[in-house]
């Protein structure tokens, strides 16, 4: 038996658990409409909080959409983050109308802050509802969503809860890159499991974080966080790590995002944060590189000159890996043929990955939206 037959069984045995352990696990997770949107005797006041850095092109109607939302005690917070262009003369606008809106208009950046992460804190610092719910300015939701997660969170008795958002249905390559960095999220992360009181996993999702106000504070809020790109999952490692409980359902019903509009645009707005993703590390970014290699590119790559067993074993793997795509994209309601994709989508994500990691360390930092942040700043600011 030669190297190429170890690989093959080696890769099939790491890419076989891999995939029982996110069949099995991602059936775990339960769907927010399971939960009646039923009222309690006590209706907790949430404070919806939006970071707004220009967004005159969605921020109307995802506000709306905010403000349609059927619940009573309910406060929305929108902070208009150093715009340049209409974002604050719209919230101005809407806030004439609308009394439950307010706005503040942040001029200036402090030293070792985050836009995103210093506008999020100042809006918690305004809020005065039980629970806060930090979410961004390109969210759109159903109605019932807030009764159906303040009854999850009273049955369960948590203090954090988030929601997997859903996208408009997204046909080709685009669709199947979504859709393979959200398995490759689940994989890493683990949602099902962080609701164990005593695990080690913690979820976060940016589209919708709601939060008990007193479990934020004490924890120190986005101020624990105040460099990490991946505020999101952040602000769940954070609520975990103090002890607090928290869950991750599936809502995308509820919660919709138009996440990219291309594979450029999703390319280039994952850059910010990728190489934040693991640490600023590069042996991370080196042993990542090295799994997508050897799990979705190598046993296909080899079936061109390896023969015998270990053809067959790497063709074994290109067949189930393409029939876990099949089935997935069938599941999410996407065309099956888009799983044909999962052959670009690998060499796609390494290419991000490195990218992200070279022109991070090359220019020192990054850039997100008017903002230059420093690596040694940023390196700093990684949440243990």
């Amino acid at each position: 038996m030669d190297f190429f037959f170890y690989a093959a069984i080696i890769t099939l045995i790491v890419g076989g658990i891999l995939l029982a352990d996110f069949v099995v696990g991602a059936r775990k997770v339960r769907y927010l409409n399971e939960i009646q949107p039923t009222a309690l005797s006590h209706q907790p006041k949430v404070s919806v909080i939006i970071p707004a850095c220009n967004e005159e092109a969605s921020i109307r109607a995802a506000l709306q959409s905010v403000m349609a939302i059927d619940y009573g005690p309910l406060e929305i917070i929108v902070v208009n983050d150093r715009s340049t262009d209409a974002t604050g003369a719209i919230l101005d606008a809407m806030a004439e109308r609308h009394p439950r809106l307010q706005v503040i208009h942040l001029k200036e950046l402090p030293p070792q802050w985050l836009g995103k992460c210093h506008a999020l804190f100042m809006g918690a610092q305004l809020a005065g509802g039980e629970y806060l719910l930090f979410t961004d300015a390109d969210v759109f939701f159903e109605k019932t969503v807030l009764w159906r997660a303040i009854n999850h969170v009273h049955k369960m008795k948590l203090d954090h809860l988030s929601l997997i958002f859903g996208v408009p249905k997204i046909k080709g390559l685009l669709g199947m890159l979504m859709l393979e960095v959200m398995v490759g999220l689940f994989v890493l992360m683990k949602p099902w499991k962080a609701k164990e009181p005593s695990g080690r996993y913690y979820m976060g999702v940016g589209a919708f974080n709601l939060v008990k106000a007193s479990a934020y504070r004490q924890c120190g809020g986005h101020r624990k966080i105040a460099m990490c790109p991946v505020d999101d999952i952040m602000l769940g490692k954070l609520i975990k790590k103090n002890g607090f409980r928290q869950d991750c359902l599936y809502g995308q019903e509820f919660v919709l995002v138009q996440w990219y509009s291309t594979v450029r645009e999703m390319m280039t707005g994952l850059m910010k944060n990728t190489f934040a993703s693991f640490d600023y590390n590069l042996f991370r970014i080196i042993t990542a590189s090295m799994a997508v290699f050897m799990l979705t590119i190598w046993p296909l790559l080899s079936m061109f000159f390896v023969e015998g067993a270990a053809l067959q074993l790497n063709a074994l793997m290109v067949i189930l890996r393409l029939l876990f795509w099949c089935v997935l994209t069938h599941t999410v309601q996407m065309k099956c043929t888009q799983a044909l994709w999962a052959v670009v989508t690998p060499y796609l994500l390494l290419f991000l990955m490195w990218k992200a990691a070279l022109a991070t360390m090359y220019h020192k930092g990054i850039r997100w939206r008017t903002t230059f942040y420093p690596l040694k700043d940023l390196k700093k600011g990684v949440y243990k």
